[in-house]
């Protein structure tokens, strides 16, 4: 596994076998952060050996108003929350994250019994929504998902919980299956799932958390390297996806030797069988440096931000 050994400082020998080199890594690449809310809606992390709490991506991404970003701008969104009411894109919103989690424990489950109890642990979410009935219909009429017709449950003796329920974990299994496919084709090892790191780039401190940091040593179109990887159950890879990536490719470059270079997968899932397809910061049209502008921009605008200085001065 010499591609490993690449990437580890200058302050660690050689890997002296495979083994070494991965742990090695994966000690490297993963923080010991604890997630914290502040009262102003926006989450942190702070460092176990720290004491400076630092704002998380997801949470400055979540800030920057989308529909002030100019049409013709290259980061410019779909117009994704268009069309609904706020109370349905929350439905829609809140289903798609419980469906996402599911698929995750279930690809990441080291065996099969331990695949089905995270798929129940993440499923319980669905039994306790308010307005079952709102979200069954929110969700049908939003283009990811394949619900069944609200029209259709006065024929059916199933209750708008349990369609939700039963599609939720349908979905999710197609989608974990597509990761899968997408791992096998594309020889991608796991080093670290969901791990935390704090750093400070260009002067912007953050938390990030991608779902995996993996490797490849053998895959038909990525170089051999390692890689944080986001999977996203969409149709399309939207603007905010590539700001999360690029924190995370920056963050994750701080810390491996000087001449080893770090890129990015977007790993885009679909609930049909061969929907997949990866995104890379190898490829020609990824916003690398767009990206990486609009989120320091934004983060510094939320560190000025008085209240949210003094939330973070309140972090314990």
């Amino acid at each position: 596994m010499p591609v490993l050994s690449e990437y580890l400082p200058e302050y660690i020998d050689s890997a002296s076998s495979n083994r070494h080199a991965k742990y090695a890594l994966a000690g490297i690449l993963n923080d010991d952060a604890h997630p914290r809310s502040l009262r102003t809606d926006h989450s942190a992390y702070i460092p176990a050996n720290d004491t400076d709490p630092a704002l998380a991506s997801r949470s400055i991404i979540h800030s920057i108003d989308w529909h002030s970003v100019p049409e013709d701008h290259l980061l410019a969104p779909e117009r994704n929350g268009d069309g609904w009411t706020p109370r349905e894109w929350d439905h829609i919103s809140t289903y798609a994250r419980i469906r996402g989690a599911a698929a995750h424990e279930l690809y990441a489950a080291p065996d099969a019994e331990s695949g089905a109890q995270a798929l129940r642990d993440e499923l319980t979410a669905i039994k306790t929504i308010d307005s079952p009935a709102e979200m069954h219909g929110a969700v049908y009429s939003w283009t990811d998902s394949h619900m069944t017709p609200p029209d259709d449950l006065q024929h059916l003796t199933d209750t708008p919980r349990e369609v939700l329920y039963r599609t939720c974990k349908d979905d999710a299994r197609g989608i974990a299956d597509n990761w899968s496919s997408a791992a096998r084709e594309h020889s991608l090892h796991t080093l670290v799932n969901e791990a935390t790191i704090v750093e400070t780039i260009d002067g912007t401190r953050y938390c990030t958390r991608p779902d995996q940091i993996v490797y490849t040593t053998d895959s038909p179109s990525l170089p051999d390297g390692v890689y944080p990887l986001d999977a996203k159950a969409v149709s399309r890879i939207q603007p905010a996806h590539y700001l999360q990536a690029e924190a995370q490719r920056r963050a994750i470059n701080a810390r491996v030797a000087d001449d080893a270079d770090v890129h990015a997968i977007l790993l885009r899932l679909g609930v049909e069988r061969g929907d997949w397809e990866i995104h890379s910061s190898i490829d020609d049209d990824w916003p690398g440096e767009k990206a990486w502008e609009m989120f320091t921009r934004k983060a510094e605008t939320l560190y000025d931000d008085g209240l949210v200085d003094v939330a973070l001065g309140q972090v314990e």
